[in-house]
């Protein structure tokens, strides 16, 4: 009905939005209005958790990458020799970092039964090594180097800007959020937006044909747009998933 739509458009220019629920919106408009709206989320029990969900193995990667690429920032400047001795330090440092962030996992009661929980364990780490090797290669080909990880915008009086979008009809729409890891090239004016993922890549097939599929990844042109309105319009702005799991 038109009262929905008005409300609905309405909600969008009332406050600043994240790219994940405007995404949910566009995969599934009536979990959006569960999650969104009603606030209705599902409930798990730890004591019934048998191995670690998917979303709790997310978090820990992701919390393994911040830590362990702001040390490179700080350490290093960015910069990684690619020699197997210097390959086989940063994994050592790498594994210190998941073993802080496994036990605090443990604490929380997530990661479910000891053997699936070493499993898991295992598992990740051998991604996040396959990440160390990957990483510098990459780096190595496009000459960039870590620049900052974990930015907020839209948020805080510390953070960056929001993100504005205007649409054709003059409607104003703004983003909040927080990038994974930004990358630059020496001169600064090139940047690397990378966004990790540890799921499947089946979902994001679509994104052959089309940059967004149809509105349900909108955080690579919604950050590049942060990135813009905090760094200046001459910057170039490139933009990638970066699928962290080998599993399919």
């Amino acid at each position: 009905s038109m009262s929905s739509k008005s409300g609905f458009a309405e909600r969008l220019i009332s406050k600043s939005l994240s790219a994940t629920s405007l995404e949910n919106w566009a995969k599934c408009p009536f979990s959006y209005f569960l999650g969104n709206i009603l606030e209705i989320s599902s409930v798990e029990r730890p004591e019934e958790i048998f191995s670690i969900s998917p979303r709790e193995r997310g978090i820990i990667e992701h919390e393994i990458l911040e830590k362990f690429v702001r040390k490179t920032i700080k350490d290093q400047n960015g910069v990684i020799a690619s020699d197997n001795l210097l390959i086989n330090d940063q994994k050592e440092t790498l594994w210190k970092f998941a073993e802080e962030v496994f036990r605090n996992a443990e604490s929380r009661g997530v990661t479910g039964k000891d053997l699936m929980w070493k499993i898991e364990k295992e598992d990740i780490l051998n991604d996040l090594y396959t990440f160390i090797e990957e990483d510098i290669k990459l780096r190595k080909r496009f000459g960039t180097h870590p620049y900052k990880v974990e930015i907020n915008f839209g948020s805080t009086t510390e953070s960056w800007p929001e993100a504005v979008c205007e649409l054709d009809d003059g409607t104003v729409i703004t983003f909040r959020g927080k990038i994974d890891r930004i990358d630059s090239k020496a001169e600064g004016k090139t940047i690397f937006i990378i966004d990790y993922k540890t799921g499947s890549i089946t979902e994001y097939l679509g994104l052959n044909k089309d940059p967004i599929d149809r509105g349900k990844f909108l955080q690579l042109p919604i950050y590049s747009l942060a990135a813009k309105a905090a760094l200046g319009e001459g910057i170039e702005v490139k933009s990638a998933y970066w699928f962290v799991t080998s599993r399919s």
